[in-house]
């Protein structure tokens, strides 16, 4: 009892420094922190985080959806076909929900698209979104692909890569408008600590920031094809 009070009584003392090491830090550095410049360096990094993210789910659509064609199969039903209407910024947009049911060794699973990448896939016009749709009404029955390693990851139209496709230069175009939005940011931070630029350091930053953006092209690039 006596060795986790201490415990207790240790970590709560570790908190309080930290706490107040936060404070002062904030306090040193407010102004810093604080300019507006620095926006645009954490609006660059959200950026190049969702691209990023974009990017992996585009490559794990495109590996799941070519080794699907070996994966075993069996018969499901379509339990839900229907299109959702959006309305986003004044633009609509129409999205195909397609819902499976199927069943591995006893077990029962639901898919939500009918190919890798098609869910959350969006169309600017009704009838695009419709002919996705179409194949698939409610109660048909259809030829359940699943992952042997995994049967709750499964998918109708085995090898499909068409709609991982649609989404492939989003997430670099993401990226790439996140690593501009640092370099701003990074460019004009630099006065902030009355350096200033010169002939030498100012070449130099372009450098850098173009060896990033190829580097993180070529990075990208790789993982696409």
């Amino acid at each position: 009892m006596k060795t986790a009070n201490k415990s207790l009584w240790l970590a709560r003392c570790l908190i309080l420094i930290i706490g107040f090491l936060i404070i002062g830090l904030y306090r040193l550095f407010r102004t810093y922190i604080m300019h507006p410049i620095h926006f645009f360096i954490i609006f660059g990094a959200i950026l190049m985080a969702i691209g990023l993210f974009l990017s992996r789910q585009y490559r794990r659509n495109m590996e799941q959806a070519k080794a699907s064609r070996f994966w075993p199969s069996v018969e499901g039903e379509v339990i839900s076909s229907q299109i959702t209407h959006l309305d986003e910024d004044g633009a609509d947009e129409y999205r195909p929900n397609i819902v499976y049911h199927y069943k591995v060794e006893s077990r029962e699973y639901e898919g939500h698209a009918a190919a890798f990448g098609m869910e959350g896939a969006a169309f600017r016009r009704r009838d695009s979104a419709e002919r996705a749709q179409r194949p698939y009404p409610v109660g048909a029955r259809v030829l359940v692909h699943y992952d042997p390693s995994n049967p709750s990851v499964s998918t109708i139209e085995a090898g499909n890569t068409g709609w991982a496709l649609q989404n492939r230069s989003l997430g670099l175009v993401i990226a790439l408008a996140g690593l501009a939005s640092i370099c701003f940011g990074l460019y004009e931070t630099w006065d902030l600590f009355g350096i200033g630029w010169t002939w030498f350091n100012k070449p130099l930053f372009i450098a850098i920031a173009l060896i990033a953006a190829a580097l993180l092209c070529w990075t990208l690039y790789e993982r696409h094809r």
